[in-house]
């Protein structure tokens, strides 16, 4: 069995740089080239791990015998035929979420990888995250008795520079305003991860969805959805509520709870390094006693974003190295995106 998982990046934009970092820290993975429309990109990320090699056109990293896996790091559009080439090409692939821009493109990459007999994983990185090991921990050990729902809500704003060059500017594009290109906006693009991370911590599925939203204050020329609302009916019987925006003046909210018929948990947002549990009967979550009936800190050493993306690349390498289970295989990450599918559908946006 091999000791290490040599990557080829494929994108070398805005969160390529973080798929980067992830593979240069992770264990028994190692960055073995790089592959990126704009060479300059793809130069870049090469020159951060020595003997690395920057390729000026992907077919040429896809035949490369040194390289294992890729990490496809995309527009959205572009995820099904890159990973069903790279699956052809017989390389394992790691994909950014979304899966892809619907669930019928998503499929065929789950089949390729079936007929390939290659893996295949999507980057739903917050899995990896302490709050989600301590959240399900709770949840299964009954602590707030059983789940009645849960609520999501996150608000934020964009500035215009975003939707043609993203957070960092490092990549000038225009995928991110339509929907032929994105397959969605903020539902898609940022809300998927709660709604992937509630999923997984939950062990629950969506099972019907009732939703409005629309494009209510983003700049000109944007089309897809900056105003979401839904309320999602659970396998377990309970009740979601999802609420988010990407153009909200002054942003600033971003609290999930999960609601049981006995406490509660509060997640933070992006960068929270803690949650918040209140406990009716009390009782113990990570070593620390909560006592009954308060609000209580439960802080974090591993909830760190970019750490946790670190772990998931090392996951994903034990998982092709020796078939480790991985928290986010391809499977899974389509049942992510058919919630959103399915508020989009009910909510009448996009082709839907």
């Amino acid at each position: 069995m091999a000791d290490e998982l040599r990557y080829g990046l494929i994108g070398c934009g805005e969160i390529a740089v973080q798929n980067c970092k992830g593979v240069l820290g992770a264990d028994r993975s190692k960055l073995a080239a790089t592959f990126d429309v704009k060479l300059e990109l793809a130069e870049d990320l090469a020159a951060q791990q020595e003997g690395a090699k920057a390729y000026a056109k992907q077919e040429d990293l896809l035949a490369a015998d040194d390289v294992d896996a890729v990490v496809i790091s995309v527009p959205h559009f572009l995820h099904e035929p890159i990973a069903v080439a790279a699956l052809q090409a017989g390389k394992h692939v790691l994909c950014e979420k979304p899966i892809a821009v619907n669930v019928a493109a998503g499929q065929r990459m789950v089949d390729a990888a079936a007929d390939a007999g290659l893996k295949l994983g999507v980057c739903f990185m917050q899995r990896w995250r302490g709050m989600c090991r301590v959240s399900r921990d709770i949840i299964q050990a009954g602590l707030i008795g059983d789940l009645m729902g849960w609520v999501m809500a996150e608000l934020g704003y964009k500035r215009e520079t975003y939707w043609t060059g993203g957070y960092s500017q490092r990549a000038k594009t225009d995928w991110r305003l339509h929907w032929k290109t994105a397959g969605g906006g903020y539902l898609v693009m940022n809300l998927i991860h709660n709604i992937d991370y509630f999923r997984y911590i939950c062990g629950q599925e969506v099972v019907a969805a009732k939703a409005f939203g629309g494009n209510y204050n983003s700049p000109e020329g944007v089309e897809v959805e900056d105003l979401v609302s839904a309320t999602v009916s659970l396998s377990g019987g309970g009740v979601g509520i999802i609420a988010g925006a990407s153009s909200v003046p002054g942003g600033g909210l971003g609290e999930n709870r999960l609601i049981g018929t006995k406490g509660q948990i509060k997640i933070g947002g992006y960068g929270s390094k803690s949650i918040d549990v209140y406990l009716q009967d009390g009782g113990q979550v990570e070593g620390q006693d909560v006592p009954a009936g308060e609000w209580t800190t439960i802080e974090l050493t591993d909830n760190d974003a970019g750490a946790a993306r670190t772990t998931m690349i090392g996951a994903y390498s034990e998982w092709v190295l020796d078939g480790t289970p991985f928290l986010s295989p391809g499977e899974d990450a389509l049942k992510s995106l058919a919630v959103c599918e399915s508020i989009y559908r009910d909510a009448g946006l996009g082709s839907y």
